[in-house]
């Protein structure tokens, strides 16, 4: 991704993005996401934001780190709520639900325990 540098702003931040939803998990994913957030950030694109904060609240919340999930997702729906797209709020509100992340679509989560 280093080749990069040329490319505008908000392409390189979705590349980074992409490339962290390929990976699929782990360190280097998030290193990719956390790059897109920046991206994202510096561009003002909250749209963008929004989707890099809910795929790394999935990271944490998947590692174990509820709270910073718990907290990476509030923000995540926060900057979702100003795009008025209901499809990227809805998924910023599925991920306020902790453990749902690791379920696969379709499957109902158990909330016995």
């Amino acid at each position: 991704m280093e080749a990069a540098a040329d490319v505008e702003p908000r392409l390189h931040a979705k590349a980074q993005l992409a490339m962290s939803r390929i990976i699929a998990g782990g360190p280097d994913s998030m290193e990719h996401t956390r790059a897109a957030l920046r991206l994202f950030r510096a561009e003002g694109d909250n749209h963008g934001a929004s989707r890099a904060l809910v795929a790394l609240s999935i990271e944490a919340d998947q590692a174990g780190e509820r709270e910073t999930a718990a907290d990476l997702a509030r923000e995540a729906l926060e900057l979702a709520r100003t795009t008025d797209d209901d499809w990227l709020i809805a998924w910023a509100l599925s991920a306020q639900v902790p453990g749902i992340a690791g379920k696969l679509p379709g499957e109902a989560p158990d909330f016995r325990s």
